[in-house]
């Protein structure tokens, strides 16, 4: 006869990913108040623009990749830890803590997959015992289910993130928290800004941030005078999943989506 469903330890898991994040986050500040990272700007002749380029005086330290690769496996891991329970829900009793090496259960996971295919494929290998109500479920919250929707792009984030984390350093590099318009960071003299953007994300020491067109008044060479008013941050490189995006932003929203998908599976089968 099934038992009422235990998140206990799922929970545990994602509550000590809020406890790192939050470490993380004081250490992201702490780096960020000491102005690693600023912008400066030249006038160039041949198109009358202004190009504003990045400055690095410093650079994220790398034992931050680690930690987010941990942060993302306690996440990961405690959909792993749903599963585990969900079998035992679904057979009435906890499954024994020292599973045989050949036994099933060594197998049992959450899947994270793209296709629906792939999922019929695993689901009777990693969701071995787990109930036929439960797996429609779990499918439900596959990344190919809801392409559209946070939770599906959150796990679909979130597998990606942490597969790279399994072979390889996570690429971390300052970043503009968020775009700003025409002239707001930029004064240029006997000149009127007329057109620019700076654009946000993820960018290297010399990296272009954006052109600013401008219409000159005076004849002599104008000078540019650069006004910081910029909110950077910590962001994953551009190329890889992450895609230029917030670290703290995604984590926060990766916790929230996977806590949301426990609490479900909690009211549906606990």
């Amino acid at each position: 006869m099934p038992r009422p469903l235990d998140v206990t330890s799922s929970r545990l898991k994602i509550d000590r990913a809020h406890e790192r994040r939050n470490a993380l986050n004081t250490e992201f500040l702490t780096f960020l108040s000491s102005h690693p990272y600023d912008i400066t700007a030249h006038f160039d002749r041949d198109k009358s623009e202004v190009v504003v380029e990045a400055i690095v005086r410093k650079n994220p330290d790398p034992m931050w990749s680690v930690a987010v690769g941990e942060i993302l496996h306690d996440i990961r891991s405690s959909l792993d830890h749903l599963v585990w329970q969900l079998v035992g829900a679904n057979r009435g009793r906890l499954l024994p803590v020292h599973v045989p090496r050949k036994s099933p259960w060594t197998k049992l996971q959450y899947p994270l997959v793209g296709k629906a295919g792939e999922f019929t494929n695993r689901k009777g290998t990693w969701l071995n015992g787990v109930s036929p109500a439960a797996q429609k479920m779990i499918e439900s919250t596959q990344p190919y289910a809801g392409r559209h929707n946070s939770r599906s792009r959150a796990l679909r984030l979130l597998r990606d993130l942490s597969n790279i984390d399994k072979h390889r350093m996570l690429h971390l590099l300052g970043g503009i928290s968020e775009e700003r318009g025409p002239g707001s960071d930029i004064r240029v003299e006997d000149a009127m800004v007329e057109a620019g953007r700076l654009r946000s994300g993820p960018f290297e020491d010399g990296a272009e941030l954006g052109r600013f067109a401008i219409r000159r008044v005076g004849k002599g060479k104008p000078k540019v005078y650069v006004e910081p008013n910029l909110t950077f941050d910590i962001a994953f490189d551009k190329r890889g999943p992450g895609k230029g995006r917030s670290v703290m932003i995604v984590l926060m929203s990766t916790t929230h989506e996977v806590a949301s998908v426990i609490s479900d599976f909690e009211a549906a089968f606990g």
